[in-house]
């Protein structure tokens, strides 16, 4: 009787265990995603730390919907260069954009820069907004001088 107990408990504990697992990083999945619009953005916000006189961020497009939409990324300001400006999101894909910030003349401090996303799905048009902060420490708080 024990013996066919631990048998049963063996043969559906594992499964219990991966199904928990996964339902827990599916979880941090949708929590680490933004929907605004019908555009999914990943990471929604974030966060750079540096001095090396540019910085690169990858901010991952993800369309859910079942029709294709175009976009195209505009900095709000000259120091922010993108690529691919602008491409076509076909059906539930999704496409990596590269964002680089020339930090070299930024003084030490916090600092916003924003990206807008021009969204078209056919005939509907919409703009959002990606935020990233870059923070640049003073060079006495940075290693080796």
């Amino acid at each position: 009787m024990v013996a066919g107990f631990k048998r049963r408990i063996a043969s559906w504990a594992p499964r219990l265990l991966v199904a928990v697992g996964a339902l827990w990083l599916a979880a941090v999945v949708f929590g680490q995603f933004v929907k605004r619009g019908d555009i999914w953005m990943y990471p929604a916000e974030s966060t750079l730390v540096g001095r090396s006189g540019s910085l690169k961020q990858v901010v991952w497009l993800m369309n859910p919907t079942r029709t294709s939409t175009r976009f195209k990324v505009r900095p709000a300001c000259g120091c922010t260069s993108v690529k691919p400006s602008e491409a076509a999101l076909d059906s539930l894909s999704a496409s990596a954009v590269t964002v680089e910030f020339e930090t070299a003349s930024m003084p030490s401090g916090e600092f916003r820069k924003d990206l807008f996303l021009e969204c078209t799905r056919g005939a509907k048009q919409w703009t959002e907004m990606v935020p990233i902060t870059i923070s640049i420490p003073r060079r006495d708080q940075l290693g080796g001088g």
